[in-house]
């Protein structure tokens, strides 16, 4: 069945239809319905038209979808950077040095040929009068070359040693952090010098803090922390050359790292360092250079000097490093508030409110509040205060320093336990030491890709979202979209086929992003199961093809969409890095917070990437396998899914809606409650709109041509002859900045027959353009309503749009696609197929002139003006439409082409109604049957060209030409002839004169001539004619104007 043949089964009207009631004819004859154009139809040509543009894109398509391999070459970059940095030898376990350098006189070198032993170094090399330690771990020797076939944690600096096979890591005394000696605090006055060191004492105190509810009981424990009685029983008797029973006349590097923790373990001694601890302790940051390691006692002048003396020598010969002996006194202060005012004012701070230094300010080792310890050995209860602004030493660029893996805290919890038990038990609780776990050789891998990972995909996973988002509003924009719905296209086939299209661009977006990665091996992609990334991907590309709807009904400009989402992106990303990234991280922030910040989606697709980089990273240093689908982690990462789902569904509800409610330029603006209308009972019938709104109207007194066409348009029944009538169709715009609301087309009413032409005619803003709008349905009648071929334009607009073809006032055309390819989108939609479908596309190119030398076969960006103008003609009259609604259709048209298009319409008015609007009276008299003139929003005449210019025009129109000089003879002797002569134009000797019919005849003129030339008048030119219809216009457009103004002042 031809779809606009006009046949009907049922014979029932529009305004039955469309509300439920049974069919009847009511004495009305409806044309047939026309057979809807399938939703199958639309779609295959709306994807059929999408292809085609695409594939004339493929430029810019093949750069959107490389895009992905230049994020991931730049992570790669990044990465091989970032390796590169790192290949150096303090970020490898360290190999034997065979030639070591002075630091303060490079000129000077060590061999290992020259001076090893057994093939390794000595512990000492002397040198102009200096022992020089021949150990890894002295700043003051530089190695210069290294055997990389020897390599091991003998070799290596603390940092080297995290990079090392470990496989029994020694055993460290727990040491104290000792403050610096130009630091600490002054005690009893006496000031540090810390390079006065007499008899293997520096003579620098380290005091200990300590308070409690108890002070005697405090003191008691306080005075124990050192157990400096005990301590220096056992020294008398150690002798550090046979410690634990080993010979150590010539230790290793590695059996030297041991001495501290045998003179620990024999002599109980409380040992500390001024030494910053590293990340670890595979190789403890206090030995292996040249600083000191204390030994504490409560005074060290207890223990004899020569004691002293010799330990210090031989920590020298055997460690490398001096054993030194420091005074640590433990001081009471009155309560816990005192000590913090101490050690605040002392860590780099100043005074506590801004008030003096309190006395003693400076470094204290640390601090011990006993609280509510008793005295009967019952109840044992302590805190620790201790120096954590080690961790917080500014680098070289000034930032501060992670924190390290351990503090020295271990120490100081024993000597506090330890010193409660000797004093209620009689026993003590020595800690051994602390050692690190055994670990394999491991090299410093900086995983980039799992670093930057989530802000990278983050932005690249969101590129398509401003480019969906600016296809959908630049035929919004462009009125495009308006134009494919006029001719038949409709929301839900439109709608689908952009969701498939921008679902299928983003999967191969997608699999682009899994080809890169894994050529490029980034880990938060190749670290985790490629299931469990996928999942997360695929739901989120199809969450942001729904976002990307919402988002085009909330803007007009495709330009301030795209700038506006690329900043959302931009933001989206960075905000995630730096502010959702730690609150992750945080442990005070509640999840909950999280969450709610996760429903801005940028953030949502951020956090989905954080887990996966977690992973990712995890995997690369534990060698473990990353997130994988349906287990424990992925299952903890379904919220993330929950919040897209739930998205999406809403994004899809508020778009539908908006568009239906929203002005996005699709002329369809519906009431916010439409969706209630379903309870509405009521119903109106075609013959009772708009009398209800014309009692409400005060309408002025009409020319009887205008009433008569109202009373025929609000009384017709025959709606297969009238396909096209108007009842009370008004619309006013609301008041906007304080102006008064606008009435751009009042009251109109009118009837237009099957095969006529009727043209509209108006100066500019008359309300033409809006009247056209107002029956395409493009804008919704403020009161009144449009039936075309019986259907009411405000409930079948959809049906209505499968039966009229319109031709804007601006061409609406894509400038990638072909004349052709623009009546095939456009014909399809008309249900036009196969061979019916090609020869009406060939026919409509040759109608208008585009079919020779292939024009119609190139693209519409090469089109001039006049040739676009003719294709806008043909895509309106493709699929013979019922009727056609044509918009100054010859503008920028030459007078040939002009004709042909005049030719073109006249052929489709056998089978069409057609509604004209033009400038050009000449197009007017040629193709109109009937002409309505528009003043002022309103319609003031109607008629046929020919009657308007009898009835309007009962003139005849004299020019005459004489010399300047005669002008003013020649026109009193006018006046003297025929005093009812009206002078229309008069410049220098020219002058147009206007002689009623029924006074005048044309001999008359001639007789006139006769005597204007026996009076001596010397006439050069003249000539006579009946009034045109363009003056017609101009005399209605006046007298109308006239009339408004009488008025208005009335």
């Amino acid at each position: 069945m031809d779809a606009t043949s006009g046949r009907m089964a049922d014979g029932a009207s529009a305004s039955e239809r469309a509300n439920g009631s049974e069919p009847s004819t009511n004495g009305r004859r409806m044309l047939d319905a026309p057979e809807p154009v399938s939703y199958l139809t639309q779609s295959n040509a709306l994807m059929r038209k999408n292809l085609t543009y695409q594939k004339r894109n493929w430029g810019t398509n093949l750069c959107l979808i490389l895009t992905p391999l230049v994020f991931s070459i730049l992570l790669f970059v990044i990465q091989k950077l970032v390796d590169t940095a790192f290949d150096q030898d303090d970020f490898k376990c360290g190999c034997l040095c065979t030639r070591y350098c002075l630091d303060d006189d490079p000129g000077v070198c060590f061999t290992l040929e020259e001076y090893g032993v057994d093939g390794q170094w000595p512990q000492f090399i002397s040198y102009q009068g200096r022992e020089i330690r021949m150990v890894p771990t002295n700043d003051d020797i530089d190695c210069k070359e290294r055997n990389n076939d020897v390599c091991g944690i003998d070799y290596s600096t603390p940092q080297q040693a995290a990079f090392c096979e470990v496989a029994n890591p020694v055993l460290y005394p727990a040491l104290f952090q000792v403050p610096n000696a130009s630091m600490r605090a002054t005690v009893d006055g006496v000031q540090c010098d810390p390079d006065d060191i007499q008899g293997g004492m520096e003579n620098c105190t380290a005091g200990l803090l300590f308070t409690g509810e108890n002070e005697t009981l405090a003191t008691k424990l306080a005075t124990g922390l050192t157990n400096s009685m005990q301590v220096i029983h056992n020294l008398v008797s150690f002798n550090l050359s046979n410690g634990g029973g080993e010979d150590l006349a010539t230790p290793s590097f590695m059996e030297a790292q041991a001495i501290p923790g045998i003179f620990r373990n024999e002599t109980e001694a409380v040992m500390g360092t001024p030494q910053v601890p590293e990340r670890g302790l595979l190789l403890d940051s206090a030995y292996g250079g040249t600083t000191p390691i204390y030994y504490l006692l409560e005074d060290c002048m207890d223990l004899e000097e020569s004691i002293r003396n010799n330990l210090t020598a031989e920590s020298t010969r055997f460690l490398g490093q001096p054993l030194l002996c420091v005074d640590a006194p433990a001081l009471w202060e009155n309560s816990r508030a005192d000590i913090n005012s101490l050690l605040y004012a002392g860590y780099g701070q100043g005074a506590i409110d801004g008030g003096p230094a309190p006395q003693g300010s400076g470094q204290w080792t640390g601090a011990w509040d006993f609280l509510e310890s008793t005295a009967d050995g019952k109840v044992f209860e302590v805190n620790i205060m201790y120096n954590r602004t080690v961790d917080r030493e500014d680098g070289e660029d000034g930032e501060e320093r992670s924190p390290p893996k351990f503090l020295r805290l271990f120490g100081m919890l024993n000597a506090a336990s330890s010193s409660y038990l000797r004093n209620f038990n009689n026993q003590t609780m020595l800690l051994l030491g602390v050692r690190d776990m055994p670990k394999p050789e491991t090299d410093l891998n900086v995983d980039i890709g799992a670093i930057l990972g989530p802000i990278f995909y983050s932005w690249l996973m969101q590129l398509l979202l401003p480019v969906m988002v600016n296809l959908l509003v630049y035929e919004k924009q462009c009125r495009i979209r308006v134009m494919m719905r006029m001719q038949g296209l409709g929301s839900s086939a439109y709608w689908t086929i952009n969701f498939a299209y921008f679902a299928s661009l983003y999967m191969l977006y997608l699999f682009m992003v899994y080809i890169f990665a894994y050529a490029l091996q980034l880990t938060i992609i190749t670290n985790n199961s490629f299931s469990a990334s996928f999942v997360f991907l695929l739901v989120y590309g199809l969450f942001q093809v729904v976002f990307a709807f919402f988002l085009s009904t909330l803007f007009q400009s495709a330009k301030t969409a795209t700038i506006t989402i690329v900043v959302y992106l931009l933001c989206g990303g960075l905000l995630g890095e730096f502010l959702l990234k730690p609150y992750i991280e945080s442990e005070t922030i509640p999840e909950g917070a999280i969450i709610a910040l996760m429903q801005i989606p940028a953030f949502a697709l951020y956090r989905g990437f954080y887990e996966l980089s977690q992973y990712a990273f995890a995997a690369n240093y534990t060698g473990s396998g990353g997130m994988t689908l349906g287990e424990a982690p992925f299952i903890n990462f379904g919220f993330i899914f929950i919040i897209f789902l739930y998205q999406g569904l809403l994004f899809m509800i508020l778009a539908l809606y908006l568009e239906r409610v929203y002005d996005t330029g699709l002329g369809s603006n519906e009431h916010p409650l439409f969706f209630l209308r379903r309870f509405k009972k009521r119903t109106v019938s075609p013959t009772e709109v708009g009398q209800e709104d014309d009692q409400q109207l005060k309408v002025p007194v009409e020319a009887p041509d205008v009433l008569e066409e109202r009373n025929r348009a609000e009384t017709v029944t025959d709606f297969v002859s009238n396909v096209l009538v108007t009842r009370g169709a008004r619309k006013t715009y609301p008041a906007v900045d304080g102006a008064p609301p606008k009435t751009a087309c009042e009251n109109l009413s009118l009837a237009v027959s099957n095969h006529e032409c009727f043209g509209f005619l108006g100066p500019n803003g008359a309300g033409k353009t809006t009247s056209i709008n107002l029956m395409t349905g493009l804008t919704p009648p403020t009161k009144g309503t449009v039936f075309v071929a019986g259907m009411d334009i405000r409930t079948e607009l959809d049906n209505i749009y499968s039966i009229i073809g319109v031709c804007p006032q601006h061409d609406l055309l894509w400038g990638n696609l072909t004349a052709r390819e623009h009546l095939l989108f456009y014909g399809r939609l008309k249900n036009l197929k196969g061979k019916a479908l090609r020869e009406a596309c060939r026919k409509g190119l040759q109608d208008v002139n585009l079919l020779r030398n292939g024009v119609g076969d190139r693209v519409v960006s090469s089109y001039s003006g006049g040739m676009k103008r003719r294709l806008s003609v043909a895509i309106s009259l493709i699929g013979s439409p019922r009727v056609v609604f044509l918009d100054e259709p010859s503008t920028g048209l030459d007078p040939a082409s002009r004709r042909q298009l005049w030719k073109v319409i006249k052929a489709a008015q056998k089978n069409a109604g057609i509604v004209l609007t033009t400038h050009s009276m000449e197009e007017a008299e040629e193709l109109c049957g009937r002409i309505g003139i528009f003043v002022d929003g309103e319609l003031r005449v109607v008629g046929n060209p020919k009657e308007l210019t009898s009835r309007f025009g009962g003139y005849l129109v004299v020019s005459l030409m004489t010399v300047p000089e005669m002008a003013n003879t020649l026109l009193n002797l006018i006046k003297q002839r025929y005093s009812f002569a009206r002078c229309t134009y008069s410049i220098a000797g020219f002058q147009k004169w206007e002689l009623p019919t029924e006074h005048v005849t044309i001999v008359d003129v001639f007789y006139l001539v006769e005597e204007l030339r026996a009076e001596g008048i010397e006439l050069l030119d003249w000539a006579v004619a009946n009034m045109t219809l363009e003056e017609v216009f101009i005399k209605i457009c006046h007298a109308q104007g006239v009339q408004a103004k009488s008025i208005a002042h009335v």
